[in-house]
């Protein structure tokens, strides 16, 4: 099945991109679509679909920000007098299917699965 959103999609929304993370970045779009249609199913034209396109794109960003720093909870950089330093969210650079986005979907706790044995 095809993706929901383009490696230029993101760039548009994002920031250009090297070569190698165009190449990753199209191979997680096609694994974030397999994520949402496992929670979703996404009707072609509708709302769902373009609510499926910008949670792809957020979660292809959200696996590309650490960047050299993949691995890596957190770092920082010196540089004379400035220094920079970053706690990673997701430093191993895996997509992610948050709980905020299922909800963006109506997809949340209340739509989980559930049984009843007959016991109290």
């Amino acid at each position: 099945m095809a993706a929901f959103a383009t490696v230029e999609q993101l760039v548009a929304q994002w920031r250009p991109l090297k070569a190698t993370e165009k190449v990753r970045a199209e191979k997680l779009l096609d694994m974030a679509a397999v994520l949402i249609r496992r929670h979703v199913t996404v009707v072609p034209g509708s709302e769902d679909e373009s609510t499926a396109r910008q949670v792809s794109l957020e979660m292809v960003r959200a696996a590309l920000l650490p960047g050299v720093h993949e691995g890596k909870s957190s770092y920082s950089d010196t540089a004379g007098d400035v220094v920079e330093s970053a706690t990673l969210l997701n430093p191993a650079a895996t997509l992610r299917f948050t709980r905020d986005q299922k909800d963006l979907f109506g997809v949340g706790t209340a739509s989980a699965p559930q049984w009843f044995f007959g016991d109290c």
